[in-house]
């Protein structure tokens, strides 16, 4: 869509389950596929064109070398591991006429010195293709492919886990078709898409489900950089297993306004009323208050803040839950000291209310410092440390996790 009014536009999901292939900002120190309520689930948006790069075709590999104090997540202290993770990631961009597409394949691979049981490998496929139809009439379609597994102890994953990682395959595909330019007063959007999550082993095909959305959002655009907007999202969540009574549908009703106030503010921020009815009345039904925003400050040239919060309903894990309440709020800097120099800490505090009455408080905190080597090339240090208290004595830990990184950047054909 010509003016980046797509990407200005473009408003959270709540459940994202096509993780990326190297760490999310927030998530340095996870190297599995993101669980249901993953810290960056209502704050991510769904695969589309990168307008920021030039057409081309991009290569990436960094090769980590982690420490982990506690690599089964149980307890305050438990077993401590190395592991060597190496993360490759191939970028093709391309335009076709007045249109726009993008392929990005990469993978996570982790071998541990003593938990064999630990070791994974995790695949991501996505694509997304950008459509200028039309004057006043634009088209995003996107579709995308995981294999891997969910990290321990992150928000939304078991208490009780098995010898080997909770191991799933993810379809995700979609699109949408946006009315009207960034230099009209009105544009309108409408759109649909499924995610299918399938899982591979101890015995969690019971969690094995279909997300089906449709939504349709209105825009008026104030100014050339501001726009609120108001809209409707409808979801329908359908289990595999015959067993599993917890078949719902969602409706969220919200608002909200994105702006780019000057060069060194910008920000989208959106609040709602969601109401989950489940097809058996007996789990409970959901009737509150939604929100989502990311707000992003440039304080000096070499420096960026942004500051991110969310809050919505997630998927269960348990058998003695239909659904739990999930509200995030975090923080992050990032600093350039030198040409070759940049740093980086972050913060994430989620608070978890599970309807059985259990309630899990997840900080998670830390920072890295990147030094260049030269332009393609650049080694890193990284720290955090993740704690969960609960009501639940058993879903209790703390990890801390401590690397070095290895990165090249390379540019196969196109530019920097």
């Amino acid at each position: 869509m010509r003016s980046g009014s797509c990407e200005l536009h473009r408003w959270c999901l709540g459940l994202v389950l096509l993780a990326s292939a190297l760490p999310a900002p927030g998530q340095e120190a996870t190297y599995g596929i993101a669980p249901a309520a993953s810290t960056q689930r209502a704050l991510s948006d769904r695969p589309g064109v990168d307008r920021d790069r030039a057409w081309g075709l991009y290569a990436s590999v960094g090769v980590s070398y982690v420490k982990r104090d506690n690599v089964g997540r149980v307890g305050e202290s438990g077993e401590a591991d190395t592991a060597l993770v190496i993360t490759p990631t191939i970028t093709y961009r391309t335009n076709i006429g007045r249109h726009s597409a993008q392929f990005i394949a990469g993978s996570t691979i982790a071998r541990y010195d003593e938990f064999e049981n630990e070791d994974f490998d995790n695949y991501t496929v996505d694509g997304a293709l950008q459509l200028d139809l039309t004057r006043k009439l634009d088209a995003d379609l996107y579709a995308g492919y995981a294999e891997g597994s969910e990290e321990r102890g992150a928000s939304g994953t078991r208490v009780i886990q098995d010898d080997q990682r909770d191991e799933l395959e993810i379809v995700s595909y979609g699109g949408r078709v946006i009315y009207g330019r960034r230099t009209n007063k009105i544009q309108l959007a409408v759109g649909a898409g499924q995610s299918r999550l399938r899982y591979q082993n101890n015995s969690q095909q019971i969690r094995d489900r279909n997300d089906d959305y449709a939504d349709a959002t209105a825009y008026y655009n104030v100014g050339p950089r501001t726009s609120l907007f108001t809209g409707v999202l409808y979801r329908e969540l359908d289990y595999f297993e015959p067993s599993v009574d917890l078949d719902s549908d969602e409706t969220e009703y919200y608002v909200g306004a994105s702006w780019e106030a000057t060069a060194r503010t910008l920000g989208t921020v959106r609040f709602g009323r969601l109401k989950k009815g489940f097809s058996n009345p007996d789990n409970g039904d959901f009737d509150g208050d939604t929100y989502a925003a990311r707000i992003r400050w440039r304080a000096r040239p070499r420096t960026g803040v942004t500051v991110y919060a969310s809050r919505r309903t997630e998927e269960t894990v348990s058998v003695t839950d239909s659904f739990f309440v999930s509200d995030l709020i975090g923080a992050s800097i990032d600093h350039t000291f030198t040409g070759r120099v940049r740093g980086s800490l972050y913060f994430n505090h989620t608070d978890d209310e599970f309807r059985s009455g259990r309630n899990d408080t997840i900080k998670d905190y830390g920072g890295r410092l990147d030094y260049a080597l030269r332009s393609w090339l650049s080694v890193g240090l990284r720290y955090s440390e993740i704690e969960r208290e609960s009501n639940d004595l058993l879903a209790n830990y703390k990890d801390r996790v401590y690397g070095i990184t290895l990165r090249a950047d390379f540019v196969i054909a196109g530019r920097r």
